[in-house]
């Protein structure tokens, strides 16, 4: 992710994807934690209950490898609630039209077929997390090391910082 490390504390919205933070980054998971309790969600994807997990507000266990098809349908329901900023994305992005029509191939029960998860924990997620005015995505090599790699990272940073809120730094 490309926040600072206190940014962390400071967000309304959590979601690490392939990072086994508490074991890899302790110093990090810790920050989270406390966010955690000062009221941010915590949404934690990973096909293991790692560490961070009992302290998260919702525990996605996909299917290994099903990383893109979860990102790609969260994108269409943040996309069917407008929880996009569109003023964002005209500005700063290019080929929205396309991406908005790839994640149409996306909808909930395809999704859940293919990740394991339910059609309601993949809403509650794209929701908790479309919602926040503050929010971050928190990714390591559990996504970065795999034969998709290239995409999940493509998957999770253009979510992050085009159709999804952005974080808003302090000054």
């Amino acid at each position: 992710m490309t926040n600072s490390i206190p940014e962390i504390e400071d967000t309304e919205c959590i979601m690490v994807i392939g990072s086994n933070t508490t074991s890899q980054h302790p110093m990090i998971a810790s920050r989270m934690i406390r966010a955690q309790e000062k009221g941010a969600g915590l949404i934690v994807i990973d096909p293991r209950a790692i560490a961070l997990t009992k302290y998260s507000d919702l525990f996605l266990k996909l299917r290994p490898g099903t990383n893109v098809a979860l990102i790609n349908g969260m994108l269409k329901v943040l996309i069917e609630h407008d929880l996009i900023d569109r003023e964002f994305i005209a500005k700063r992005t290019e080929d929205f039209d396309a991406l908005q029509a790839k994640v149409q191939e996306y909808p909930l029960e395809r999704v859940s077929r293919i990740t394991g998860l339910s059609e309601e924990q993949i809403e509650k997620a794209a929701l908790m997390y479309g919602r926040a005015d503050k929010a971050m995505i928190v990714y390591a090599m559990g996504i970065t090391q795999q034969t998709a790699a290239t995409e999940n990272v493509q998957a999770s940073v253009w979510a992050a910082g085009n159709a999804w809120r952005p974080v808003r730094c302090r000054p």
